[in-house]
């Protein structure tokens, strides 16, 4: 064989190796189309997944801060001046050793806010509240199994136990939500 031939040759494999069939186009296009559906898919769910983690994140941190600054104020306090739990607004007046008292209540715009009476201003301290829950208690838990006593005077309260959640809506649909509970029972150490 000369190279002639050879060249001839390989140049019929190169023609005929060049161009695709119909059912090779076909099953690339299919096989593309999948391809491109999946990524589209997991790109939604993965950005939606890091927007509810940043909300969930916001929200805990939030949350943290105003448990630790309710603690803060109830912990000094020396005493419930009185309370309104079964209506809207609800809120909780304190008085402190250091002479001035401490109003908590949920506002219409889903804040929770703190005002003192040596201050002239409210300060919000958690956002995006959706609901707040409290209790007043008689004492603090004890371990001969007496557990709690609900308080129904403010002069009896030594201990408050309170819940809250907040929620933050993801995107401009509104349609899916992030949602944070907190706990919290704080004993009031200054109450004689």
């Amino acid at each position: 064989m000369t190279i002639l031939s050879a060249q001839k040759n390989l140049a019929r494999r190169n023609k005929s190796s060049v161009a695709m069939t119909l059912v090779e186009l076909m099953v690339a296009i299919g096989v593309g189309s999948i391809v491109l559906v999946i990524v589209s898919i997991l790109t939604v769910f993965g950005a939606r997944s890091f927007a509810s983690f940043g909300n969930y994140s916001i929200l805990s941190q939030k949350s943290t801060f105003g448990v630790d600054q309710i603690s803060r104020e109830l912990r000094q306090a020396s005493g419930v001046i009185a309370w309104q739990t079964n209506a809207f607004p609800k809120w909780l007046l304190v008085t402190n050793a250091n002479g001035y008292t401490v109003k908590y209540s949920l506002d219409t715009d889903r804040q929770m806010v703190m005002k003192k009476s040596n201050q002239p201003d409210e300060e919000v301290i958690l956002e995006d509240c959706d609901t707040w829950n409290f209790s007043p208690w008689k004492k603090s838990p004890q371990t001969n199994g007496n557990g709690f006593v609900l308080a129904t005077l403010p002069s009896d309260c030594k201990m408050i136990s309170m819940s809250w959640k907040c929620s933050r809506f993801m995107g401009r649909t509104n349609s899916v939500n992030s949602e944070a509970v907190q706990t919290a029972q704080i004993v009031m150490r200054n109450k004689k």
